[in-house]
């Protein structure tokens, strides 16, 4: 639900900018705008041109390939790989734990599990990193 032109800044900030007032800007902007509709419970947002967007919840968990032998202290597949990453950033998600996703590999093979934050070279939680349990 985040408009395409802050996305990034948002989402994926730069390191000097995740404490900036620009990002908090956006995130206001960006939430700020949506209202639910009386009629028929959608999530909407008028883009800057004057648009109504129209935002409908997708049933299905999104899909991400993944490396199933990288795995991290706790067993989790890790989603590092640059593959993984690219499903990621295509779908524009962001991981607000739990988040229900399918995983598939090379082989063909599918699995369906929760994603959580991955853990850092000292065991401590990282939001930049996404782990996942398997069902």
């Amino acid at each position: 639900m985040v408009p395409d032109e802050l996305f990034d800044l948002i989402a994926f900030p730069d390191d000097s900018d995740v404490a900036s007032v620009e990002r908090q800007q956006a995130i206001e902007k960006s939430f700020s705008s949506i209202w639910l509709c009386d009629n028929c419970g959608r999530l909407l947002r008028e883009t800057e041109d004057g648009v109504v967007a129209s935002y409908v919840a997708e049933t299905t968990p999104p899909r991400v390939w993944a490396d199933f032998s990288d795995r991290d202290a706790l067993g989790r597949v890790q989603l590092r790989h640059p593959r993984s990453v690219a499903d990621i950033n295509r779908q524009r998600l962001l991981l607000h734990p739990p988040l229900r996703l399918v995983l598939y590999g090379e082989s063909g093979d599918e699995c369906a599990g929760e994603a959580n934050f991955g853990l850092d070279a000292s065991g401590n939680p990282d939001e930049s990193l996404w782990a996942v349990t398997l069902d």
